[in-house]
C-alpha cells in the first residue's frame, strides 16, 4: 500500500533530506561541497526559502528550512539536485549502467529513459 503524500503548509519549517543512489557518496572533493551550497544557496535566495540549517555529508545531506508557498519546496529540491547531478556528471569519468529493455544512447551510456513508439 503507497504511502499518503505528505501535506505542506505555507510557511512552514521542514527537515529535508536525501541520499545518494545505493548510499554511494555524494560529495568526495572539498569542492563538491562549496558547488552544492552555492545551487543552495542561489535557489533558496530566487525562491524566497529561509535556510536555517545545513548537514552535507559524503553520502546526504540535511536541510532545515522555511518555505513560504508550498510549491517552493518541490521546486528547490528539483533545482539543487538537476544542478548539482550535471557538475557531478560533468566532473567525473560517469558511466551509467544500461538498464534491461532501454535503449542506450550509442556512447556506452544510457539515462534509463524509454521512449514510446521507437524501435
Amino acid at each position: 500500500m503507497p504511502r499518503k503524500p505528505r501535506e505542506l503548509v505555507d510557511g512552514a519549517i521542514y527537515h529535508v533530506f536525501n541520499r545518494g543512489n545505493d548510499r554511494r557518496n555524494l560529495f568526495s572533493e572539498p569542492e563538491d561541497y562549496h558547488c552544492f551550497l552555492n545551487y543552495l544557496r542561489n535557489s533558496a535566495s530566487t525562491l524566497s526559502i529561509e535556510l536555517y540549517h545545513y548537514c552535507l555529508m559524503p553520502n546526504h545531506f540535511h536541510l532545515l528550512l522555511k518555505i513560504q508557498k508550498t510549491g517552493d519546496l518541490a521546486k528547490l529540491m528539483h533545482q539543487i539536485q538537476l544542478a548539482y547531478a550535471r557538475y557531478f556528471k560533468k566532473t567525473r569519468a560517469f558511466v551509467v549502467e544500461s538498464v534491461p529493455g532501454s535503449k542506450g544512447t550509442g556512447n556506452g551510456m544510457t539515462d534509463g529513459t524509454k521512449t514510446e513508439g521507437r524501435d
